[in-house]
């Protein structure tokens, strides 16, 4: 029984990574254009974060205070609760 249990589980893994693959393939990452460059102003750049995005641009904000005006933190958890 544990034999056929484990082929159904390589069968199903087989099934699923070449589904994956194919839709992988679908997508045709090599087609996509180039993005445009952007025309940032350095002094005029800030984060905002929702939820887990509050944790990275506190963060952010932290490591890169020096490059950025500010940081929105938005239903975060409380400050320096880990």
């Amino acid at each position: 029984m544990i034999a056929i249990v484990r082929n159904k589980k390589q069968k199903m893994n087989r099934l699923l990574a070449a589904c994956i693959a194919i839709l992988l393939g679908a997508c045709g990452a090599d087609s996509n254009p180039p993005l445009p460059k952007l025309t940032l102003d350095p002094e005029r750049v800030a984060v905002v974060g929702i939820s887990s995005g509050a944790i990275m641009a506190h963060q952010m904000h932290l490591a890169y205070s020096d490059h950025l005006r500010g940081a929105a933190l938005l239903s975060g958890p409380p400050y320096q609760c880990a």
